[in-house]
């Protein structure tokens, strides 16, 4: 992009983003990747927050999941089989399974819950996550009786089975209707209400998938009655439910096309959510200025959409040198463009930071102009 809207030098771009990880690894990289690319400027971009200690870990399987889609995939462009497919994709998860069950990283996947808190943490065996697997690899495989069939044998007496087998569900409607059903899926109000009870328990690792389940039963024809008895629950929650709460209410109304509550609630969660930057990346943004100044390198930092940039300003001016450095506020453009366009034609998931193909453009577009800027 920067090579389309400059018609002189020319730009090598080294992407060395860890998604998901501590800012303390960025420093303990960044002088290694710097001298590797001969770098002139440097684009930082950090999460608010590095993980907490008292949050439970990823799950094992989210991250070889996507390894074992991919694994199954590549089966695929050489062997015509189905079956053949399958049975490599299986015997990859197997294997994977053991792996981490053997290091005891399973053991995280248990029921934590906090009954004076009301906190419900999701779990998920390792046959369960199989089975899920399963069903959505058939479902690109576009084998979709098998992919139900499956279904049948999840366990959705817990909450993130529950969570993965409705959202399976509303694949399969999209295939089935020609259509995107997404989350339009009729249900008895009294069954919604149920789901909204529920939505005072704070699900970290599921947040994004249970925003999905309530949203499936969100219409036109009762959102105001839902808002009201959400808002109740909201005065008496604590923060991190908050959080949740009012996160799913943008997402109910992003899904009606209600333009105005998706402002009032993009800015309330965001509110909710910024309590000032963890001290531990603090610290380290401090390390990252360090590093960057000594070796005379150009400094661009910028948040995640979703994030003021305001308050990382107030770090960085009293440890950068003369306010070296630019700034870019991508929530100011976003929250524009919010005003005439539905939340999920720029975000690709419900929490807001990740950005879809269109999102991640503009966000590189100006970018690419802030860097311009630097060698004109």
């Amino acid at each position: 992009m920067l090579d389309q809207v400059n018609s002189g030098k020319k730009f090598r771009v080294i992407n060395k983003g860890i998604p998901g990880a501590k800012s303390l690894d960025v420093v303990q990289h960044l002088e290694q990747w710097l001298d590797e690319g001969h770098a002139d400027v440097a684009v930082i971009m950090i999460g608010r927050h590095d993980p907490r200690s008292d949050f439970i870990p990823l799950p094992w399987w989210y991250a070889w999941g996507t390894k074992m889609k991919t694994a199954g995939l590549l089966n695929k462009l050489f062997h015509s089989s189905q079956d053949y497919v399958l049975e490599k994709y299986n015997k990859f998860f197997e294997s994977s399974a053991k792996f981490f069950a053997d290091r005891g990283d399973v053991h995280e996947l248990k029921i934590k819950a906090d009954p004076e808190k009301n906190v419900i943490f999701p779990a998920t065996s390792p046959e369960d996550t199989k089975l899920i697997l399963q069903a959505k690899f058939l479902i690109e495989e576009k084998k979709f009786e098998q992919a139900q069939e499956i279904l049948k044998y999840l366990d959705t007496k817990t909450y993130a089975n529950k969570s993965f087998e409705l959202k399976i569900e509303d694949m399969l409607g999209e295939v089935e209707y020609k259509k995107k059903v997404g989350w339009y899926v009729a249900a008895p109000y009294e069954e919604y209400m149920e789901y909204v009870r529920l939505s005072s328990a704070a699900i970290y690792d599921e947040r994004s998938i249970w925003n999905r389940i309530h949203a499936r039963w969100c219409n036109d024809e009762y959102i105001e009655d839902v808002e009201q008895q959400l808002l109740q629950l909201y005065a008496k929650a604590e923060d991190k439910n908050k959080e949740f709460i009012v996160d799913f209410l943008k997402t109910c109304f992003d899904k009606v096309g209600r333009q105005n509550k998706i402002i009032y609630y993009y800015d309330l969660v965001e509110k909710i959510y910024n309590k000032g930057i963890n001290p531990v990346t603090q610290e380290n943004y401090k390390k990252i200025i360090e590093i960057l100044q000594k070796k005379n390198i150009k400094m661009i930092f910028m948040q995640y959409p979703t994030v003021d940039a305001e308050e990382l300003e107030e770090i960085l001016i009293p440890i950068s040198e003369n306010k070296s450095f630019i700034l870019i506020d991508n929530k100011k453009i976003f929250k524009e463009l919010l005003k005439n366009n539905s939340y999920k034609v720029y975000f690709s998931d419900d929490y807001g930071g990740h950005c879809t193909a269109l999102g991640n453009k503009l966000i590189a577009q100006d970018l690419a102009k802030q860097i311009l800027k630097i060698y004109n």
